[in-house]
């Protein structure tokens, strides 16, 4: 979410906590973008992403607290 958030600030990035984020998610976005391509120009793969990590929570929870 925040590296979606930073599209939207100039030169945001560029700053080394913007290049840190980049480095966390691109890879993930990466592999999401050769199975989904984007639309117009525009990737969903941020959307697919926090898709993927509400269901990686929701797993574990159930794995660990049995709680649906």
């Amino acid at each position: 979410m925040i590296y979606a958030i930073m599209s939207w600030v100039p030169r945001a990035r560029y700053s080394r906590f913007g290049q840190l984020i980049s480095r966390l998610v691109e890879p993930l976005f990466n592999l999401i973008d050769r199975f989904i391509p984007s639309f117009g120009g525009i990737s969903i793969s941020p959307i697919i992403a926090l898709g993927l990590v509400y269901l990686l929570q929701r797993g574990l929870t159930v794995i660990f607290f049995g709680l649906f």
